[in-house]
């Protein structure tokens, strides 16, 4: 965020200033999440996080994606962790001296950061032709504008990607259920990180793949960790305890009671699998406009302060019309250079990545072009690189604008060589 603040917090980046600047406050956020890693002040500096995360991160609208909501709702449950209480400042200082931790508080994380977000995902990929059809892993990855990864052994067996799509969709089914419990949670941590270090290497969003394999590691069983302490002759925390403390339990008890009420509201009345149905109900109470506008503002507020959101990503409308992808290069003195956005073969470039690749793929060019929002986007990523760059923006230099129109698979059925024939397309000014 701090490398790309006049992109994301600028008007328009360096040329009109936002209203104010956001460098300072970046850069104390850094240093409290240093804090937390030492383990300094942790009730503090999590507190401060969290403050920082509602700030930067919840007030996100065209760079919003997915992993903020993980972002938002692990910085909320860091509050009321107990993260001094091993190989911390805290501890060597005197300051922390609980020499235990309650099993739940290795599991709220992986609940809040991952459960609720599968659990709300698979009710819309259950209604979606993609993943109903095995498609999952392989539609998006055969689309140039969608993933970094060149035509490879996978993509071309039909067999394997079927297999992987559908074990993808089972795993996120089972998941909240099954994480609890102990027997499960290796079987769990191998297909996690296995389908997480796929998405590192197959799709341009690597902060969301490496966040999501870190909250994977709370599910490394224990006896691990404490053979790697003995290793190194450091004693290990009591870390099998049930929760003992009165007021510990209803806090946390508290905490997951509201996580699913605005889970529930979520899901219920926005999914596209239950909501036809919920809302159905509603007309014939005669209450479905007010049920709906009270539901928005729960889920906005839960959004925004919980992480708890719709999660209808990878699905048919996100792709439905999105036959065509756009280039810039930068003419200077009849030498041209392509901007590091798109590159020739219609993949995504160095910059764009994370929350870059969601503004540009999804809010600048989408399926359905909006000539506004298409030149505004272009203008602050060019604009952006340029200065960046010690490019000038007048005079005979000038950006040029390709588009290269590619193909959709067809009744959403596995094929041959497709991203390869896609990235083989021409592209056209």
């Amino acid at each position: 965020m701090y490398q790309y603040k006049e992109l994301f917090f600028d008007t328009i980046p360096f040329l009109e200033p936002g209203e104010l600047d956001v460098s300072l406050p970046l850069l104390i956020w850094m240093s409290v999440i240093l804090c937390i890693i030492a383990g300094f002040k942790s009730r503090l500096v999590t507190v401060l996080n969290y403050f920082f995360t509602l700030v930067f991160i919840s007030s996100l609208t065209s760079f919003e994606y997915h992993i903020h909501y993980v972002y938002i709702g692990v910085n909320f449950i860091l509050m009321f962790l107990p993260l001094s209480n091993q190989l911390s400042v805290d501890k060597y200082l005197g300051k922390e001296s609980n020499n235990y931790v309650y099993k739940i508080y290795y599991l709220l994380p992986l609940f809040l950061g991952i459960a609720l977000i599968y659990f709300d995902s698979v009710l819309f990929k259950l209604t979606s032709e993609i993943w109903m059809n095995g498609l999952g892993m392989w539609y998006p990855a055969s689309l140039p504008q969608i993933t970094i990864a060149e035509p490879n052994f996978i993509l071309e067996n039909k067999h394997l990607c079927l297999f992987l799509g559908y074990l993808t969709l089972v795993f996120e089914i089972v998941f909240p259920f099954l994480f609890w419990l102990k027997r499960f949670r290796l079987p769990l941590l191998i297909i996690g990180l296995g389908l997480h270090l796929g998405i590192l290497f197959s799709y341009p969003i690597p902060l969301f793949a490496l966040a999501m394999i870190n909250v994977y590691l709370l599910l490394v069983p224990i006896s691990f960790w404490i053979k790697i302490l003995s290793f190194f002759k450091i004693k290990p925390l009591n870390n099998d305890q049930p929760i003992k403390s009165v007021a510990s339990f209803k806090q946390l008890s508290l905490i997951i009671f509201v996580a699913l009420f605005f889970q529930m509201n979520t899901s219920i009345n926005h999914s596209s699998l239950t909501r036809p149905y919920v809302f159905k109900l509603y007309n014939k109470l005669g209450i479905a406009n007010e049920v709906d506008i009270l539901s928005r503002k729960i889920r906005d507020f839960s959004s925004k302060t919980m992480g708890i959101f719709s999660h209808g990503v990878f699905i048919d409308k996100h792709f439905k019309g999105y036959n065509h992808i756009i280039s810039v290069s930068y003419m200077n003195n009849g030498v041209e250079e392509w901007l590091p956005l798109i590159n020739k073969k219609g993949m995504p470039g160095e910059m764009n990545r994370g929350a870059n690749w969601a503004k540009l793929t999804w809010r600048t060019n989408e399926c359905l072009i909006n000539q506004g929002k298409l030149k505004a986007g272009i203008i602050d990523f060019c604009t952006y690189w340029a200065i960046i760059n010690d490019k000038s923006l007048s005079g005979d230099n000038k950006f040029i604008i390709r588009v290269k129109k590619v193909e959709l698979p067809k009744e959403y059925k596995w094929q041959k060589d497709f991203l390869k024939n896609q990235i083989d397309q021409g592209w056209s000014i």
